[in-house]
């Protein structure tokens, strides 16, 4: 199995780190709808239905932070 990461799964990670930078910085009651405005909750749901389309490793990877 090949655990290696895609260019836009590295693209996403970076992104999701200077979103965390910003979010941290906000009211407690703001941050969950300012990590839905982002598609952070949708990362693994398929691109069809609005999601980010990536695998779960991907996603894994991408909220690790």
């Amino acid at each position: 199995m090949d655990f290696e990461l895609s260019s836009r799964a590295r693209a996403e990670h970076a992104r999701l780190r200077a979103l965390g930078e910003t979010v941290a910085a906000l009211p407690a009651d703001e941050r969950l709808p300012a990590l839905a405005a982002a598609g952070v909750l949708g990362l693994s749901l398929p691109v069809d239905h609005g999601g980010g389309g990536l695998d779960l490793v991907a996603t894994a990877h991408a909220l690790a932070g």
